[in-house]
């Protein structure tokens, strides 16, 4: 019972439950062009699948020297913006999907080098949202640390692995349902009518719809760099002996946001644990 209560415990911090939020969505986003990519190239585009497994190892490829500018980018634009920044590139990507699938040059060579560039678009936000969950993460245990006086890193990291991993088949799942709804068949050469434009519909709507949510929630999330050291600062502060009750207003507004807790309540003045 009591680990049962210390797992439940972590979504009484609010950045935690926000910052969860966000990775799932996000995450879930990707998977559903993952779970369609290849039938995009070789139906959509009219290709074969030697290109469409060459098309994603070289999105993979550009997505690896982007961590090098991540750190950069996140101190500069913080998670939230950053990460809208990063939705914009990915949905535009998907757009330019949809504009490739109606245009002449399907099954062309010029299709095909336009999906190469589009592997650049999409390597960059790929891997640009791959990094800001597990940098963020970092973070959230100081959060917990305001509330609860303990520190526990392990419980917040093995729930964030336990939902990936539980939420990884639900693209998967999904897009098996839609594309059987509109009778598309992965093993046909030819596809009955009307099937290509579930698959399209799919992957611009599926995507789209869990990157506007996740999108919206990144406002209400404000754990960045300046906040946390603000959090840290009043964390050294209370463990110095300093009063709760000398707590200045714009410290008291950031940890109440943070945490999502009267500041009265932090520091152990809770039934959290």
């Amino acid at each position: 019972f009591s680990a049962l209560k210390d797992v439940g415990s972590v979504f009484r911090v609010k950045s935690y439950v926000l910052h969860l939020i966000i990775y799932l969505l996000t995450f879930t986003a990707r998977d559903i062009v993952g779970a369609v990519y290849v039938y995009f190239v070789v139906y959509a585009m009219k290709s074969n699948s030697v290109q469409a497994s060459n098309l994603l190892t070289f999105g993979s490829i550009i997505g690896i020297p982007c961590n090098f500018i991540w750190p950069r980018v996140m101190t500069k634009f913080g998670p939230s913006k950053m990460l809208r920044i990063m939705y914009s590139i990915m949905f535009g990507t998907v757009i330019a999907y949809g504009i490739l699938y109606v245009s002449p040059l399907v099954g062309t060579g010029t299709a095909i080098i336009f999906l190469y560039l589009l592997q650049i678009t999409w390597g960059i936000s790929n891997s640009g949202t791959g990094y800001v969950p597990w940098t963020v993460f970092t973070f959230i245990p100081d959060v917990d640390e305001l509330i609860t006086t303990k520190r526990r890193e392990g419980d917040f990291a093995g729930i964030m692995t336990f939902a990936r991993k539980s939420t990884s088949a639900i693209a998967p799942f999904m897009t098996g349902i839609v594309l059987d709804w509109f009778n598309f068949d992965g093993n046909a050469k030819v596809q009955a009518p009307g099937a290509l434009d579930g698959l399209m519909i799919w992957l611009i709507a599926g995507v789209g719809i869990f990157l506007l949510i996740a999108w919206i929630t990144t406002y209400f999330f404000k754990l960045d760099k300046d906040n946390h050291a603000i959090l840290i600062k009043e964390i050294e502060r209370l463990k110095a002996g300093g009063s709760m009750g000398e707590v200045e207003p714009h410290t008291r507004a950031v940890c109440e946001n943070l945490t999502g807790m009267k500041y009265e309540r932090l520091w152990g003045h809770n039934k959290v644990l």
